[in-house]
């Protein structure tokens, strides 16, 4: 495949995204003035989609990271790669939204929604530009494009890029030790729709509600409680759910976090000790072997909350509901789509993500039969874990 990439050291750093170098074999970094060097992978990150290549040289040309949180909506902007393998092309455009993060695909790899915080471009970018530079006008770094939305593969003024501020920290933790450490709050959220905000009686949409709280987790040691309305963190607002997850994941485990909350419409704040969020691999291996659930079964689920259970109008105890179906998985051959409800894996009642996996793995390679409610009714469907 071809893709894009940026020099930001002297000395042969090169940030990319993992789905340009995912699988590769062989890396061959080809510069401007036709030098061409093989390229070691660093480390990867598929939930941001931020990749890490070093190539061995000295005085090579790099760009300086600039600040991405001061660039505003309407800046002129310009994105260099290689679209269609025509490499060293500019396009040039402007800012078109900030804070981008439910743009209609996956990130991160496995059914992995990933730490989604786009900048929203109109500058062209096709395939190939991947990886490459969102330069603003003074030739400060403050994006990678990652991705476009068309429906007919080609672009059509819809672009997004990672910002430099969320990559560089990625960056940062990958080039130190070739991996990528997030903290655990330990709750389920949901976002602040109008209802729920007068059913809380709440005085906007603002904030990220707590739908559960999980066992044994700096939440549940630090008091908090469903229905609670976490509004700030670190002196900074929340806005929504995304913003507290991409928030809470920029810090590192055992750093403490002063949470801000409402309850029973009274502001309250909390001091916080986060844990160590747990990698896909890490969780696997903690559930008694094979891998997670979005991994054999190409699905990632979530609590079902009260809310959730009233807008998808359950009334039966227990279930998970399908958060994201990756493409062409058995639970998407299978016709397994976002808001389904999960009752049982094989007539075994399930309430958490951990119970399904539990269920897939006493499965072994043998197909699961899954209890499924969609708008009120329930059907049985067949799903044959991968691997």
């Amino acid at each position: 495949g071809v893709g894009s990439g940026v020099i930001v050291s002297p000395d042969g750093y090169i940030i990319t995204n993992n789905h340009v170098v995912e699988g590769a074999d062989r890396i061959t970094v080809t510069l401007a003035d036709d030098r061409e060097f093989s390229g070691k992978l660093v480390g990867a990150d598929p939930p941001t989609d931020v990749a890490v290549v070093k190539i061995e040289g000295t005085d090579l040309p790099a760009l300086t990271f600039g600040d991405s949180d001061t660039a505003r909506v309407g800046d002129v902007v310009l994105a260099i790669g290689s679209p269609l393998g025509l490499d060293q092309s500019a396009s040039m455009g402007i800012i078109s939204a900030k804070g981008r993060t439910e743009v209609g695909v996956n990130v991160g790899s496995g059914g992995d929604p990933g730490y989604g915080d786009f900048l929203q471009i109109d500058a062209p970018i096709n395939q190939g530009n991947s990886g490459g530079a969102l330069v603003n006008t003074r030739g400060e770094l403050i994006g990678i494009p990652t991705l476009i939305l068309s429906p007919s593969g080609g672009n059509i003024g819809v672009g997004f890029a990672i910002p430099t501020n969320m990559a560089r920290g990625v960056m940062d933790q990958l080039v130190k030790s070739g991996k990528v450490r997030r903290a655990r709050l330990g709750v389920g959220i949901n976002d602040v729709d109008s209802a729920m905000a007068e059913a809380l009686n709440l005085p906007s949409t603002q904030g990220a509600v707590v739908g559960e709280v999980q066992a044994d987790t700096p939440a549940e040691d630090a008091g908090l409680q469903q229905g609670d309305v976490i509004v700030g963190v670190n002196g900074q607002d929340i806005r929504n759910r995304d913003e507290l997850r991409n928030l809470i994941a920029s810090q590192q485990p055992g750093s403490k976090a002063n949470v801000t909350f409402l309850r029973s419409g009274k502001e309250q704040s909390v001091t916080v000790t986060l844990s160590e969020l747990e990698t896909e691999e890490q969780a696997s291996r903690t559930s008694g072997g094979g891998e997670s659930e979005s991994g054999r079964l190409g699905l990632r689920v979530e609590p079902l909350t009260p809310e959730l259970r009233a807008k998808l109008k359950t009334t039966r105890d227990g279930g998970v509901v399908v958060a994201d179906v990756t493409p062409d998985s058995p639970a998407g051959e299978a016709g397994l789509r976002p808001g389904m409800v999960i009752y049982e894996v094989n007539k075994k009642p399930v309430q958490s993500a951990q119970d399904v996996t539990k269920a897939v793995a006493a499965a072994g390679n043998s197909a699961v039969l899954l209890t499924i409610g969609v708008d009120g009714s329930e059907s049985l469907v067949a799903v044959r874990p991968q691997g």
